[in-house]
C-alpha cells in the first residue's frame, strides 16, 4: 500500500500509458573454494563481493528507495502543505454570533 501511495505521489499526475512499470528479479550463484579463505587474496575477494551484493540489493530495494527518498517525512510535509493551503470555510452564524454569556441584555 506504501509503495502504491509514494508511487502515485512521486511520479505526479502520469496516465497508466506514459508510465512503464518493469519487475526485475536478481538472482546470483556465487561458488568457491573454502580453501581459498585461507589466503589474505580469498579474504579480500570475499569482502569485496559482500560488499558488491549488499551495494546491489541497496540500489534495488522498494525498502531502501523508499528511504532514500525520506517518502515519510515527505508525506507528513505534503499532508501539512494541503491542510494549511485548503480553502477555508465561510464561518456559520453559530461561529460568528459571541456566546450567549457575552450577549448583550435587553
Amino acid at each position: 500500500m506504501v509503495y502504491r501511495q509514494a508511487s502515485n505521489s512521486y511520479l505526479g499526475d502520469f496516465t497508466f500509458s506514459e508510465v512503464s512499470t518493469y519487475k526485475v528479479d536478481i538472482s546470483l550463484n556465487v561458488e568457491f573454494k573454502p580453501l581459498a579463505l585461507l589466503s589474505r587474496g580469498g579474504w579480500e575477494y570475499y569482502a569485496w563481493l559482500d560488499s558488491f551484493l549488499a551495494q546491489l540489493e541497496h540500489q534495488f530495494s522498494k525498502r531502501d528507495f523508499i528511504q532514500r527518498i525520506q517518502w515519510d517525512g515527505a508525506v507528513t510535509l505534503a499532508r501539512i502543505v494541503e491542510r494549511v493551503t485548503a480553502p477555508k470555510a465561510p464561518p456559520t452564524h453559530e461561529q460568528t454570533s459571541p456566546p450567549a454569556s457575552e450577549q448583550p441584555q435587553n
